[in-house]
């Protein structure tokens, strides 16, 4: 089917044919055969990467806006894909749609905002979470929403994530039943039940845009699923680096999956040096832009050793990629993929489930990871699968290659039978577990402030999880989440009216979007002290929520915490000494520790020491810096707004003041100084030495003064200068 043919006006199809566009995939051809251009229509699409989604859901976006005029929300489930796509929508939807350009926006963050600046766009980029906060805060335009687009859906079956969407979902349907749905997933097994529970059409289909060739790589012997061979050139004497090279020298890039971190940096270590001596695979142009690429990543943000790492191996055409990297690091090794400079990506599986960098050979390395306590767990199909559909990237390559490499030739057989031919597992739903349910019915309550029985139980009986679960197990959970929610005194129930209220703690909470657990271990804090005390104990308890998550402990962590406690505590904290080697040694509280590690890493990080010292002493990479720190501000945020609904005005500020320090990562007495544009926490030290300590300071400087300080420049100056007339 040609694009011209469909039912758009033909400005905006002449718009799309310039992008490109001029033939529908076959996904999308039966998309519109299906009714993806009515308006009323619930549909889930359900197709390899790179088949065409993205589309399907513009063109759906197009006539949503041209016949309904409503809000459309895209949902995703990553920061790093909203801007992606936001990337895609402001070039794709670039054209006057019903009188006028739409205005597109992203909305990632500021869970305790209600959003009102999002009501003059058309289209809302957001995350999951995101949008389930903006339901809670109830900000008048969202009754304008007329079609919500859910974008990598199959996340639905992820314990930690998925229940947010399907609740979401489920409001959704409920509150706003003249809203369209448009799921977006990989190939779903079970397609019966989300087209039961969306009433939706399904578009299901296997079709790439580039054939996909998968296979196993053993001993320089690729054999492929249909068991024919081909034989690898042997060149270093690795089938992995042999292959990648093969693949490079016909033009090609190779994305290398690893079970580990450290893998991931080895591996492209090893990759890098050979190419260096190798000579001849990449250009003499690609050398001059790789290092200027080297000299990007050395200079973006602050030096550490892993930095330092990186910065090497791309000088070659190789890089590693994981979430312990900087967040900056990871989208220039992104762009510099999808560019085609760098030629061998190594990453660990979170890539598989982020942005889209497709690459012509993608090779998977292990099959089994390994889990706390040391035994081995075999990956799902699926997760194969997400990483195979990695290969081929469309428009540059004739073909994908995904190869999953054994060391054993026994295991070939096995390996093409439990994950090439196999199917996917179905997804299912995960808000039975944990406090999924608990988090759900508060942002349910928070949403009405009074709700009956029979509304939670309308909530329910509309989600994905009762159409795969027993009404017992359900209702035993239901209890189980009432009580917890009530006796936490985040939700009062009147038994003579049958109706749930929400408390203020609760209506805060719910507002704050943390765990409910989160909010009673908070109080449960408070009630008993009017203040916390000093800054560690603050970040131990911020750090002790299952909000936070946990950090890895090594052996010698117990020392360091100890011995920290030792030297800069002992007057008021040297009980906890006692404590940790009662928990360590009598029963081995990973928890406990990991909390506490959390809180020294952070306590490093306020107190301005440097990503390379908190990454040589905590063995806390920049990455995972980064979500500590983003983390971190978000909870000591939450818990001064529950300090301030309890009256405990010591507490309030103790945490406020904190929440901005873990942001900029200072010492108190830089906090005036940091709040200036272009003055991060190290031009707000090298200010403070010199003599400029506040802004009255810096109120009576000229340019001139500023800029004769070593590390501030003229520009600097100049924004310090304007920034400081204005307070």
């Amino acid at each position: 089917m040609k694009l011209i043919d469909l039912d758009l006006p033909r400005d905006i199809l002449n718009h799309f044919m310039e992008k490109g566009y001029r033939e529908l995939y076959p996904p999308q051809e039966e998309a519109v055969k299906k009714g993806l251009l009515d308006t009323n229509k619930n549909m889930v699409v359900a197709t390899p990467t790179a088949s065409g989604k993205t589309f399907i859901a513009v063109l759906a976006m197009v006539k949503n806006l041209l016949e309904k005029r409503g809000k459309v929300i895209y949902l995703v489930p990553l920061r790093a894909l909203a801007r992606e796509k936001y990337k895609e929508f402001r070039e794709l939807l670039d054209v006057d749609i019903g009188g006028r350009r739409p205005v597109i926006t992203v909305s990632t963050g500021d869970y305790d905002t209600p959003g009102r600046e999002l009501a003059r766009a058309d289209v809302i980029i957001a995350t999951n979470e995101r949008m389930d906060s903006l339901l809670r805060h109830r900000p008048s335009w969202v009754g304008a929403i007329s079609l919500v687009v859910a974008d990598e859906a199959h996340i639905i079956g992820v314990e930690d994530r998925g229940p947010v969407l399907e609740g979401l979902l489920t409001r959704l349907i409920l509150e706003f039943p003249n809203t369209r749905i448009l799921l977006l997933s990989a190939t779903i097994k079970n397609k019966e039940d989300f087209s039961r529970w969306l009433n939706a059409e399904i578009v299901s289909s296997d079709w790439r845009p580039v054939p996909l060739r998968e296979g196993v790589l053993c001993n320089h012997v690729i054999v492929y699923s249909d068991y024919s061979e081909r034989n690898i050139r042997k060149i270093t004497g690795d089938p992995i680096l042999d292959t990648a090279v093969s693949c490079i020298k016909s033009g090609g890039q190779v994305l290398v999956f690893t079970q580990t971190r450290r893998e991931a940096v080895g591996k492209a270590k090893k990759y890098s040096e050979f190419i260096k001596s190798w000579g001849g695979l990449l250009s003499s142009d690609t050398l001059q832009h790789l290092k200027g690429v080297s000299e990007e990543i050395r200079t973006s943000t602050e030096p550490t050793e892993l930095s330092e790492v990186l910065s090497n191996v791309v000088k070659f055409g190789v890089a590693f990629h994981h979430a312990g990297l900087h967040p900056r690091h990871r989208e220039i090794i992104e762009r510099e993929f999808l560019a085609g400079n760098i030629k061998i990506l190594t990453a660990t599986p979170t890539l598989a489930a982020g942005v889209n960098l497709p690459s012509r050979h993608v090779i998977i390395t292990y099959t089994s990871r390994r889990r706390l306590g040391g035994y081995h767990e075999d990956i799902t199909v699926f997760e194969y699968k997400q990483m195979a559909g990695r290969a081929g990237r469309p428009q540059y390559d004739p073909y994908g290659e995904a190869l999953l490499y054994t060391k054993y030739e026994n295991l070939i057989d096995i390996l093409i039978e439990d994950y090439i031919k196999s199917d996917i597992e179905p997804i299912e739903s995960q808000l039975l577990k944990g406090e999924n349910l608990d988090m759900a019915l508060l942002g349910l309550v928070s949403s009405y402030r009074v709700l009956r029985s029979e509304s939670v139980a309308s909530f329910i009986n509309n989600t994905l999880c009762y159409l795969q679960n027993s009404e017992a197990r359900i209702n035993r959970k239901l209890s189980i989440s009432i009580h917890n929610l009530v006796d936490g005194g985040l939700i009062k129930y009147d038994s003579n009216k049958d109706r749930f209220y929400i408390t203020p703690i609760g209506e805060k909470a719910a507002q704050l979007y943390i765990l409910p657990s989160t909010a009673v271990y908070f109080v449960q804090v408070f009630s008993e002290a009017d203040n916390i005390g000093n800054d560690l104990l603050m970040l131990y308890h911020i750090a002790r929520t299952k909000d936070m998550g946990l950090l890895p402990v090594r052996k010698r962590d117990v020392d360091l915490i100890i011995k920290e406690i030792e030297e800069g505590f002992l007057e008021d904290m040297g009980w906890l000494i006692d404590n940790i080697l009662d928990k360590y040694f009598f029963g081995a509280d990973v928890d406990e520790l990991s909390s506490w590690k959390t809180a020294f890493t952070l306590y490093y990080w306020i107190n301005e020491k440097s990503e390379n010292e908190i990454l040589k002493k905590w063995g806390v990479e920049p990455g995972d810096l980064y979500v500590l720190r983003s983390n971190g501000e978000w909870l000591s945020y939450a818990a001064s707004e529950l300090a301030r609904v309890l009256g405990k005005t010591s507490i309030y500020r103790g945490f406020r003041e904190l929440s901005m320090r873990i942001r900029y990562g200072v010492k108190r007495e830089l906090l005036p100084l940091v709040s200036l544009p272009s003055v991060g926490r190290r031009k707000a030290r090298i200010l403070y030495a010199n003599g400029y300590r506040n802004l009255l300071d810096l109120k009576k400087a000229s340019i001139e003064e500023l800029m004769s300080i070593p590390g501030i420049g003229v520009k600097t100056a100049r924004k310090i200068i304007e920034a400081v007339k204005e307070t």
